[in-house]
């Protein structure tokens, strides 16, 4: 199964902490279930976590360069983005 999580807006404090616990949370169920066929995707904003065989990080730092393009791929391009995933 292919779980994409969606966080560009993470960068600090409260969602930058919910983000940290949720990608732990996610490597040790990985961890615990060997031979996983899950693939996480995580579309980030900044390279703020690491890659392992199972979960894929995307940085997306063009979205979160200014609040037109976060509009654009919110309302537009995002739909096509995660499409291609």
């Amino acid at each position: 199964m292919r779980i994409v999580v969606d966080d560009i807006a993470a960068s600090k404090t409260g969602a930058l902490s919910v983000l940290r616990d949720f990608y732990k949370a996610v490597t040790e169920y990985e961890r615990t279930k060997a031979g996983s066929s899950d693939q996480w995707i995580f579309v980030l904003g900044d390279k703020l976590l690491e890659e392992t065989d199972n979960i894929k990080v995307i940085v997306r730092d063009d979205v979160k360069a200014s609040r037109k393009n976060r509009l654009m791929f919110d309302l537009k391009t995002g739909a096509g983005f995660f499409e291609g995933l």
